[in-house]
């Protein structure tokens, strides 16, 4: 089953990244150093929109995983070094540090940022939301067969699925691990139960998802915007 091929199912629940950055005078630069957990595809799109509204502007782009951009933006800043105008990452609390440490400041008083509804910001860690992707439940239909598919993300940790699914390095991506470690029925017990279950870790997104339409592995967790890629089918879970 190949990813052009394959009929990818999912299903969805709601969490918010950010966009953020270090210096007030961004249309004044003649060049912008962008880095981001968005997919290549994302940023080039992103990036392309940029360039479009500053036409003065060349932008840099680099993608990595949210919690590598944030260590590697600490560690310029701390060294007193450093060349990153523009960060995005679903890391929440990285967030909180960085406005913490005074790496980002006044973002919220952008023209742009004030138009956000309240709970599209954050004046205490200077963030404002870039997006508000689904997470989604994908699955191979060839491994899964009708009435197989999970029915709810705590039949994940059960033995039906252990060592058939596929998930993102919290050390790189921490956008699902967040939901999980801060939402109500879910937490730390739940994240150790996924692991346990023998799920296979990769670094990005793009990767688990890659590894569910070869049949490496059945099912992953991903953001609706990489899901779509392939041909889905969207149903809730609990």
């Amino acid at each position: 089953m190949t990813k052009h091929t394959s009929k990818l199912f999912a299903a969805i629940l709601v969490t918010v990244l950010a966009l953020s950055t270090h210096s007030a005078a961004l249309a004044k630069k003649s060049n912008l150093i962008f880095y981001s957990s968005l997919s290549t595809a994302a940023q080039a799109t992103l990036v392309k929109a940029i360039e479009k509204k500053f036409p003065d502007i060349k932008v840099e782009s680099i993608t990595a995983g949210g919690v590598s951009l944030y260590q590697r933006f600490v560690a310029e800043r701390t060294a007193g070094k450093g060349k990153i105008d523009l960060l995005h990452f679903s890391y929440t609390p990285g967030w909180y540090d960085l406005a913490k440490r005074g790496f980002v400041s006044k973002v919220t008083q952008f023209p742009e940022a004030k138009a956000f509804p309240s709970w599209g910001k954050d004046e205490k860690a200077q963030w404002v939301g870039l997006r508000a992707p689904t997470l989604q439940v994908i699955y191979n239909t060839d491994n899964v067969k009708p009435g197989e598919e999970p029915k709810s993300f705590a039949e994940l940790t059960t033995p039906k699925w252990k060592d058939r699914l596929v998930l993102v390095d919290p050390f790189q991506s921490a956008g699902l691990w967040d939901f999980f470690y801060a939402a109500n029925g879910f937490g730390e017990k739940y994240i150790k139960g996924l692991l346990y279950n023998g799920a296979l870790v990769q670094s990005r997104m793009g990767a688990s998802t890659e590894r569910v339409a070869t049949g490496e592995r059945d099912v992953t967790m991903v953001f609706e915007y990489i899901a779509i890629r392939v041909s889905i089918k969207v149903q809730k879970l609990k």
